[in-house]
């Protein structure tokens, strides 16, 4: 595992909050993800998520925004590009105010797109002990968040929340089976 950027204690994970969702995400719910994030950044939460499009980077942008630090955890070896390449810019920020975590070593493995960004985001329900997925209709949460959703809830028993657009939490969301 390599970390990147600025010097922070990760051992003490209590003030942790994933902040995921869609990389599809709804122009509301990127707002909803970036003033959530903001508002923990604020009150000295770290905001922790995949840098991937859509909520992760909402999540990111608000914690930077508010002041506060931020963790990305992605699918990357330390040596490759940053994924998605839109997020350059971004992760150089996050390096400043939070670190990158690259949990993956640059050997190749058949596959290794798609498992790693399970892995990713399991990595981020075993860290985190409150987890809030983004997503404003009362349905089934599927695609690579019911990973985090599904693992924290189920595995890790942490606090789990789906929040919708109108800012409301709901408790222990509907999550697909992982297989």
């Amino acid at each position: 595992m390599n970390i990147v950027g600025l010097n922070m204690d990760l051992r003490d994970r209590s003030k942790w909050v994933a902040i995921i969702g869609s990389r599809e995400a709804s122009k509301k719910e990127m707002e909803v993800a970036y003033k959530l994030a903001y508002k923990c950044a604020k009150e000295g939460k770290i905001v922790v998520s995949g840098l991937a499009k859509g909520i992760d980077t909402a999540g990111h942008e608000g914690a930077l925004a508010g002041g506060g630090k931020t963790i990305a955890i992605v699918s990357t070896t330390v040596n490759s590009p940053i994924y998605p390449s839109e997020n350059k810019n971004l992760a150089e920020r996050i390096k400043e105010n939070g670190c990158i975590i690259h949990p993956f070593s640059p050997r190749p493995v058949k596959g290794q797109n798609v498992k790693r960004l399970i892995e990713r985001s399991i990595l981020n329900a075993i860290l985190c002990p409150n987890i809030v997925v983004v997503k404003d209709a009362d349905t089934i949460i599927t695609g690579g968040t019911k990973w985090a959703t599904y693992y924290g809830m189920n595995v890790f028993k942490h606090d789990v929340y789906r929040l919708d657009c109108n800012f409301k939490f709901h408790k222990n969301p509907e999550v697909e089976e992982c297989r």
